[in-house]
């Protein structure tokens, strides 16, 4: 009887693995024979799902922007929640939650990504960066119509939000040593700081 695969299932192993690899070994260096021996398979496995590790990193950044987006909607249409805390929701959400699943695409090393070449792959990255910028610009103006929020440059505010969130999550992507519950723990202490630094936008 022939063995019955689970399309998506494998789809997403594959996808999980190579995103593990592109981390630790740098995506340059990753080849398409390196993801299928992790993923414990033929190349000529992968190509029935990925045509290359474009291809594989191409989708990976799409699935994280339907649930960037999927997030930031929630957030944004949060009653009885003030901007404030709407803005610091929208960086704790990136900064915890998508290191979890996919700590390359989560904000990932531009530079490296700069150099791939693939214009497709290169508007997803785009894509994903300018998503957040627009819904930090949106977030403080409307706290700033709302005389929540005490600013005179939207622009460089978001800027600067968009920075520390980039930082942060680099940082500890690229501590491949640090423990998992020590990680958490700084990443909480530097939230609050940052949360900090948010609360001082208060008119």
């Amino acid at each position: 009887m022939p063995k019955v695969v689970d399309y998506k299932k494998t789809k997403d192993k594959i996808v999980s693995e190579a995103m593990n690899l592109f981390l630790h070994k740098g995506y340059h260096s990753t080849t398409l024979l390196d993801i299928s021996r992790r993923c414990n398979m033929g190349r000529t496995t992968i190509y029935k799902y990925f045509e290359n590790k474009e291809g594989i990193l191409y989708y990976a950044i799409s699935q994280s922007i339907k649930m960037l987006r999927n997030d930031l909607r929630s957030i944004m249409q949060l009653q009885d929640v003030s901007i404030i805390e709407k803005i610091k929701l929208v960086i704790s959400r990136v900064v915890l939650e998508y290191p979890k699943n996919n700590r390359f695409v989560a904000l990932s090393d531009l530079r490296e990504l700069c150099r791939i070449g693939d214009s497709e792959v290169l508007a997803k990255v785009r894509e994903y960066v300018q998503e957040l910028r627009n819904t930090l610009k949106e977030l403080l103006q409307a706290g700033m119509d709302s005389k929540e929020i005490k600013l005179h440059d939207r622009e460089k505010m978001a800027y600067t939000l968009y920075a520390i969130i980039e930082s942060l999550v680099l940082h500890f992507s690229n501590n491949q040593y640090m423990v998992l519950s020590d990680e958490n723990m700084i990443l909480s202490e530097q939230l609050n700081t940052v949360h900090i630094l948010i609360d001082g936008l208060r008119a």
